[in-house]
């Protein structure tokens, strides 16, 4: 009963958020679109938690954003806002720790400083992007990622991965499928309950080919970089992703 209920005021704020949103068309990025990418974009999420959460994303430049973006929008302040729209009552904090340039070692060489202290009821993993356009081939990359989730593990925090973005400059380097397969991996292996995919790639992929949005609507002039507005759809669907699940269990403010 209290499964069908949450399940009941999801549907209901997610179909208001969809209702109030424009009418989407070919090539324009909206909140309705975005919806259109949802089953691309994940399958479950992760068993949330007592109150209060605390939600830390991690990564690179995709976390952090870059000159262009507003920071307002970049998909860890998306994430907070759709969770604040979804979840009006809880009291959620997402903390963003993203830094520009990183790759998956030197990311996780700030778990232990810029994380864990936090005492993080989830964490967004934002990784590989850098490490495929800097490196020549995947060796290594498998077990850098199981020593970050083992970090993450060993304390029980559950970590969703989110992968490279679907975007020009990733699309021609010879090692971006290649490291999809080993996130894919690494999440499809991980611990039952802690380890889950967003998948990005997959989700813009979508965007573009089935519903028709081009690529400068989604990444900017570099060519690698997402746009705000592809920001908030990330934003959007992650917190889609954390609300949906069956599993979460979640209370009120007092």
């Amino acid at each position: 009963m209290e499964r069908a209920a949450r399940a009941a005021i999801f549907a209901g704020a997610l179909l208001s958020a969809l209702i109030a949103a424009p009418a989407a068309q070919a090539g324009d990025l909206n909140d309705a679109t975005c919806e259109r990418a949802r089953t691309a974009a994940f399958e479950t999420g992760p068993a949330l938690m007592p109150q209060p959460l605390t939600i830390v994303a991690v990564g690179s430049s995709s976390t952090e954003g870059i000159a262009s973006n507003d920071k307002s929008k970049i998909y860890p302040a998306a994430l907070q806002k759709s969770l604040t729209r979804l979840w009006p009552q809880a009291d959620i904090k997402v903390v963003n720790k993203g830094k520009g340039g990183e790759t998956m070692g030197a990311t996780i060489a700030r778990f232990e400083t810029d994380v864990l202290p936090l005492k993080p009821s989830l964490v967004v993993w934002q990784l590989g992007v850098n490490d495929v356009l800097r490196f020549n081939g995947v060796e290594g990359r498998r077990d850098e990622i199981q020593s970050g989730l083992k970090l993450l593990n060993d304390r029980s925090i559950p970590v969703v991965l989110l992968d490279l973005q679907y975007a020009p400059m990733v699309l021609k380097d010879p090692d971006a499928l290649p490291m999809q397969a080993l996130i894919d991996d690494a999440a499809r292996t991980g611990p039952k309950g802690r380890v889950f995919h967003f998948r990005r790639f997959a989700a813009m992929k979508d965007l573009a080919e089935r519903n028709q949005v081009p690529m400068s609507e989604m990444t900017e002039r570099d060519d690698l970089h997402m746009t705000d507005a592809m920001h908030g759809c990330i934003g959007q669907l992650l917190a889609e992703m954390i609300v949906a699940s069956p599993r979460i269990s979640i209370s009120a403010k007092p």
